[in-house]
């Protein structure tokens, strides 16, 4: 499934931030590594809402659960754009009822290593 993301600029920074499902985590850091992303931030999340399927019962009272995903954040050339999207898409997805896991995409201004105080730029992957 490839999808077609039309941007009105050219040559910025991007961030890709996807929340995916535990189980997907290996096919997804390989798909991004294939496609030569290998910087990738990884952070244990988790998803606490009202949703149908984070409703239980413990000890016959109504819970909500928060469901455990990890985040992956990339940050790349909006060129790249495309071609992550699609990577993260086709190796996230889990096709389990009511799984809402998302892709979110950011223009970025600026970001700048924090020992050498250098503009990361379009170099950053």
């Amino acid at each position: 499934m490839r999808v077609r993301i039309s941007w009105h600029k050219r040559g910025f920074m991007v961030k890709v931030e996807a929340v995916i499902h535990p189980s997907r985590l290996d096919e997804v850091k390989a798909a991004l590594d294939r496609i030569g992303i290998t910087n990738v931030l990884l952070t244990q999340a988790q998803i606490h809402g009202d949703l149908p399927e984070t409703r239980g019962n413990y000890r016959g009272c109504p819970v909500i659960i928060d469901l455990p995903r990890w985040k992956v954040e990339v940050i790349i050339s909006s060129l790249q754009v495309e071609e992550v999207v699609d990577a993260i898409l086709c190796t996230g997805r889990t096709e389990l009822p009511g799984d809402q896991d998302t892709v979110a995409i950011f223009e970025l201004a600026d970001a700048i290593r924090i020992n050498s105080r250098r503009r990361v730029g379009l170099a950053w992957s």
